[in-house]
């Protein structure tokens, strides 16, 4: 309903087929080498509402509405599934490494929320590189529906 990208995900050939034919989002899990029906083992369905092609033809994007509140396969510290993958901030610190904060809302009964990491710049960067190796996959940015 906000707009907001959920996830950033793979997709072939296999997974945009499934996901016409189930109308949900479905991705290519490049670590299980299988298809990946969004929801299928934790019930955080994304019911599919359209998907865009870029310019290029080299990244799509599924609408989507959430059956429940949550995307991510990652729980927040009360135990919930994030709402998004994206909920920590990376930015860069006075020594040149870079940290990462929690982005995510926190209601003011909760307790704080985690300190910030430090991650090693060079591994962030390899991580950005090897996602965009293959060709034979699309990067799928699946992005909630706006209402």
């Amino acid at each position: 309903r906000s707009g907001a990208v959920l996830i950033c995900a793979y997709a072939n050939e296999a997974a945009l087929e499934a996901t016409f034919k189930q109308r949900v989002a479905c991705l290519w899990s490049t670590s299980r080498n299988e298809l990946w029906v969004k929801g299928a083992t934790s019930g955080d369905t994304l019911d599919l509402n359209d998907v865009f092609i870029n310019c290029e033809q080299n990244s799509l994007v599924y609408k989507v509405t959430p059956r429940r509140k949550g995307a991510c396969h990652t729980k927040d510290q009360y135990g919930n599934t994030r709402v998004s993958c994206y909920y920590r901030r990376v930015a860069p610190t006075a020594s040149g490494s870079l940290q990462l904060s929690h982005a995510e809302p926190v209601c003011p009964e909760c307790p704080v929320p985690p300190a910030p990491e430090t991650v090693n710049r060079a591994a962030l960067l390899i991580a950005f590189a090897a996602g965009s190796v293959s060709a034979a996959l699309l990067t799928a940015a699946v992005l909630r529906q706006r209402r």
